[in-house]
């Protein structure tokens, strides 16, 4: 148990853990996926791109933003989403050493929210919000420098990133070159981001 505090677990540790518990007992595919789904009045017949067709009671859509489950039974994602006009960034770093362990920082200002949390192994994670407006520019760094340039943040300290920088945008989709901390060389990418209805 937490004792009611906030807790965060990555979603690849959710996934291995949801694995552990069903290994042996429930039948598991992996490198494939779902292409057609159709429904009858007893369940759902869903072909897959390699693997046999199977017979099921549900079909539960969990493959991510651009959902291809969504898509299939309820048509383009272009229908059925809307943009929020805001824009999403998050890295981790290593050895950041203004850390918090246990706590949950964030920081707002009109239209945009900085936030960071201590994760395992001396690693922090920083998270970035930002409108519309702030998203001047194709350089990902010179991005979040204007927008977070009044933000009263410090982001010295960190040592490397360890993963890359991810911003999804709602206006456009592009792959762009990123350097966190001293210059390690990781890269950043850019993807649609859109909230369904």
């Amino acid at each position: 148990m937490t004792n009611d505090r906030f807790t965060s677990v990555p979603r690849s540790d959710v996934s291995a853990t949801i694995y552990r518990a069903i290994e042996g007992k429930v039948e598991t595919i992996f490198g494939d996926s779902v292409a057609v789904i159709e429904e009858y009045n007893h369940g759902v017949h869903v072909a897959f791109d390699h693997a046999p067709p199977r017979n099921a009671d549900l079909v539960i859509g969990a493959d991510g933003l651009h959902s291809r489950v969504r898509q299939l039974v309820f048509g383009p994602e272009s229908d059925f989403n809307v943009s929020l006009d805001y824009h999403v960034a998050a890295f981790e770093v290593e050895g950041y050493r203004r850390r918090d362990e246990l706590i949950y920082l964030s920081h707002g200002l009109p239209g945009r929210q900085i936030s960071r949390f201590s994760m395992r192994d001396d690693k922090t994670l920083f998270l970035f919000v930002f409108r519309d407006e702030y998203m001047r520019g194709d350089d990902p760094k010179s991005i979040l420098r204007n927008a977070f340039a009044d933000a009263g943040w410090s982001g010295s300290g960190s040592k490397k990133s360890s993963n890359p920088l991810r911003i999804s945008t709602s206006t456009r989709s592009a792959r762009f070159g990123w350097t966190a901390g001293r210059g390690d060389g990781s890269h950043w990418s850019a993807t649609q981001q859109r909230a369904s209805r």
